[in-house]
């Protein structure tokens, strides 16, 4: 692997790897004031454009926030109404809560998701924070031990096909007891693999507990909820912090 190395003393085993973070300057033209502070260090491999190869990259991390924009419940008799987002069953069939966050924009720099992670494609945490409804048949009360929750990206379009067919796991994050000793009119924050954070910056966010074998009929789940959907004041939100 490509490493920054800097002398320690003469010798050829006097040199040391500049770990990516540590400050590194570069001369800028003649005179004390024109050194600067890059965002990578690149070295040629040869000639040609597409001959170099990334050693260093500064930190300079920044974190961003962005809505779901569009949100839906799918079960297996088909898809809920949009203003419906729930996990789980509830007598009539296990659900798929999928949100969308690639159309918003962060509030304090006004970008997408995209943009940002094109700029900055390092992800140091990512989570995604969603309320729970109240009211009869929109959350159970019991604390569902013994159940999870699973969250990854999803590769359908909300409102279209059977969603069980465009979940995919290969960005999972599993919680172990799902809603346990979470209450209704509540927000939760879950922590989500960071590697997910590139995902979610095209494709949409699934939650569910379970990953497969979703029934028609899957009586109630202690962990069953409704959770806000996008058209809601409490609608979800994802919290990422991106760096070189």
């Amino acid at each position: 692997m490509a490493a920054l190395k800097r002398s320690t003393g003469s010798g050829t085993g006097n040199w040391t790897s500049v770990p990516n973070g540590t400050k590194v300057k570069r001369s800028t033209g003649s005179g004390t004031g024109n050194w600067s502070n890059p965002k990578h260090v690149w070295y040629s491999t040869g000639s040609g454009t597409g001959n170099w190869v990334k050693t260093w990259s500064k930190s300079d991390p920044v974190t961003y926030s962005f809505y779901a924009t569009n949100s839906g419940s799918w079960r297996p008799s088909g898809w809920r109404s949009s203003n419906e987002c729930r996990v789980g069953s509830y007598g009539y069939g296990d659900h798929i809560c999928v949100m969308d966050f690639t159309a918003d924009t962060d509030d304090t720099t006004g970008i997408t998701l995209a943009t940002a992670i094109a700029a900055r494609p390092t992800c140091t945490s990512l989570s995604v924070a969603v309320f729970r409804m109240s009211g009869s048949g929109a959350s159970t009360t019991a604390t569902g031990s013994g159940e999870s929750w699973y969250m990854g990206q999803y590769d359908g379009t909300i409102g279209s096909g059977d969603a069980d067919d465009s979940i995919n796991t290969t960005n999972m994050t599993t919680f172990a007891t799902g809603a346990d000793s979470w209450g209704s009119n509540v927000a939760r924050a879950f922590t989500l693999n960071t590697s997910l954070a590139s995902a979610l910056s095209t494709k949409e966010l699934w939650i569910a507990n379970r990953t497969s074998s979703f029934s028609s009929d899957g009586g109630t789940d202690a962990t069953y909820s409704a959770l806000a959907p996008h058209t809601n004041a409490f609608k979800a939100l994802i919290t990422v912090t991106l760096d070189y």
